[in-house]
């Protein structure tokens, strides 16, 4: 018994070409989505990527970059943007890594892009996370490398020598009636430091919030998984999509994903550029005490 398409056989390829992409774990080239389009549906290349520029223009899926072998462009339902940032602060959350080890970490799961293309991006995305402090550079110790991580550094690391000449210093001038506190006063004389400058913290801007709210976790992690099936396996979440569907005032949604985040339960990515962002567009981000900009969610593995 044959089965016949509807009214409308375009809308219904282009249903079936977004529910490959968005089932496959890898980028999957025009062959490959032609590949496993069924036989009623089959159409030319011409045609498919059409089909699949259209999709792109909606933002429901995303163009990736051939594989290193050949020149064939890829598309799937992650950015590669906002995939390579979660991959290095994914990595990062584990342990500290020298550049060259956070490099070939993320390039691991780039599925084959061509390695100087990738490097320079994993780079460029690498910069731009040290510029917006959700990486931080920690300078060699010793013998080791520049390393990064998510957190900022810690200054006692780096005054083991430091500490050791001070403790040689007192001892010397214990017999001089020389004081501790004495020596640190001449110290603070020769680095031209007033006694009362104290070192201010490096801000590290947390989405978190300590306000009362109503607990919507479940209801919200649920919320992910209906609209993104990947979640659980962290597919981002676009979340001016997770808002029309939570019917939450901004205040309640903002704090109930903030709270999410805070909890460890999401990594919450930020818009790379807020200031270009309309006051509409503005509204359907999550914001938080720093005015940073949420614009994707991604479940943590493990949470459900």
């Amino acid at each position: 018994m044959g089965i016949s398409p509807s009214d409308n056989p375009i809308d219904d390829t282009r249903t079936l070409i977004k529910k490959i992409i968005n089932q496959s774990k890898i980028p999957l080239s025009l062959d490959d989505i032609h590949k496993r389009l069924p036989v009623l549906y089959q159409t030319d290349h011409q045609n498919l990527n059409r089909l699949i520029e259209t999709l792109i223009r909606d933002n429901a899926i995303h163009p990736w970059p051939a594989r290193s072998r050949n020149r064939k462009p890829r598309f799937w339902n992650q950015d590669m943007i906002l995939f390579i940032r979660q991959e290095i602060l994914s990595a990062l959350s584990k342990s500290r890594r020298t550049q060259n080890q956070l490099t070939d970490s993320v390039r691991k799961r780039l599925f084959g892009c061509a390695k100087d293309a990738s490097i320079k991006q994993i780079k460029q995305i690498l910069n731009d996370l040290l510029a917006e402090k959700r990486v931080f550079s920690h300078p060699p110790i010793g013998r080791k490398k520049t390393r990064f991580a998510l957190q900022a550094v810690r200054v006692g690391d780096y005054l083991g020598k430091l500490l050791t000449e001070m403790e040689k210093t007192c001892r010397n001038l214990e017999t001089a009636h020389v004081t501790p506190a004495q020596i640190v006063a001449e110290l603070q004389k020769k680095l031209g430091l007033s006694p009362d400058v104290r070192p201010q913290p490096q801000s590290v801007s947390q989405p978190l919030s300590n306000a009362p709210q109503p607990d919507c976790s479940e209801q919200l992690l649920q919320k992910m998984i209906e609209i993104e099936p990947g979640a659980p396996n962290q597919v981002p979440v676009w979340i001016p999509d997770l808002r029309k569907v939570m019917h939450l005032s901004k205040h309640e949604f903002d704090q109930a994903v903030l709270k999410l985040a805070g909890d460890g339960k999401i990594y919450l990515d930020r818009h790379a550029h807020p200031a270009q962002l309309s006051p509409t567009e503005r509204e359907e981000m999550v914001t938080d005490h720093t005015d940073a900009c949420y614009v994707v969610a991604v479940m943590r593995k493990g949470v459900l």
